[in-house]
């Protein structure tokens, strides 16, 4: 997957405490100084560098996997496209592995 066309990166981050179910940042994704500030992100990459991930897209809470398993499968190395400001705002991940270390790196676009 590559960057989103006609749209330009704006903010990236970085999570890495994923025990329990994690939104991305608002303060990140929405800035309030800088080139892209007031502005909300018209889609996001997030890849997952480090073990699995469940996620949601809508807000719903998801679960590890010896929980209710609720949730998507992102494995190490894949990556999902945002499309939307609700994505986005609705987008949560949690270990999929109870204590399993995963890492997600997001960049948002503008």
């Amino acid at each position: 997957m590559s960057c989103p066309l006609d749209r330009d990166p704006g903010a990236y981050e970085t999570i890495s405490t994923l025990t329990s179910a994690t939104s991305l940042t608002k303060a990140t994704y929405w800035p309030t100084t800088g080139t892209f500030a007031g502005m909300s992100p018209r889609a996001a990459v997030v890849k997952c560098e480090t073990a699995a991930v469940n996620y949601t897209l809508d807000g719903t809470t998801p679960t590890v996997i010896t929980g209710t398993n609720v949730g998507h499968l992102l494995d190490a190395g894949e990556e999902i496209l945002l499309e939307t400001i609700g994505s986005v705002r609705g987008f949560k991940a949690i270990n999929r592995t109870a204590s399993s270390g995963s890492v997600l790196k997001v960049t948002y676009f503008y």
